[in-house]
């Protein structure tokens, strides 16, 4: 697993944003899952057989947002891409059924490349950082977090 990401101020490039009580930024993100599984081949087909699974993942988004001393809140919108690769080899019995896996070589799943919208906020305290996190999407999720920040 693997990721990176980068957030930045494009307020800074504006002449006039000095003016504005606002701060604007583009955040964008990519993470990696590859994982290898060796599966139990009853029937001694292959030597090794093995199961692949691979995701990525790409976000972008838009973030405004406004400090007030310890509290800041912000609303976002975005942009969401994943696609998941699936392979696996050799023939499997799951219960009563008889599965040539053979056929299911490099299998890809899209997702719905999909809009998104978050509303949150992040509250510090000394060190200490409480965030709270609601995504407006296909599958809404909430969040919340607690931790230590160090500067």
């Amino acid at each position: 697993l693997y990721g990176f990401g980068v957030k930045h101020d494009i307020l800074q490039w504006i002449p006039v944003a000095d003016m504005l009580p606002l701060d604007l930024s583009i955040q964008a993100g990519y993470t990696r899952l590859s994982t290898a599984v060796k599966l139990i081949d009853p029937t001694n087909t292959i030597e090794e057989p093995q199961s692949n699974l691979d995701v990525s993942a790409t976000t972008i988004n838009l973030i405004l947002s406004k400090k007030l001393l310890m509290f800041t809140p912000y609303i976002s919108l975005g942009y969401n891409s994943t696609v998941t690769t699936f392979n696996v080899a050799g023939n499997y019995t799951v219960g009563n059924i008889e599965l040539n896996a053979n056929n299911l070589t490099n299998i890809k799943f899209e997702s719905n490349n999909n809009l998104k919208a978050n509303l949150g906020f992040r509250f510090n305290i000394a060190l200490i950082a409480l965030q709270a996190n609601y995504t407006f999407s296909k599958y809404p999720t909430a969040t919340l977090g607690l931790g230590i920040s160090l500067r």
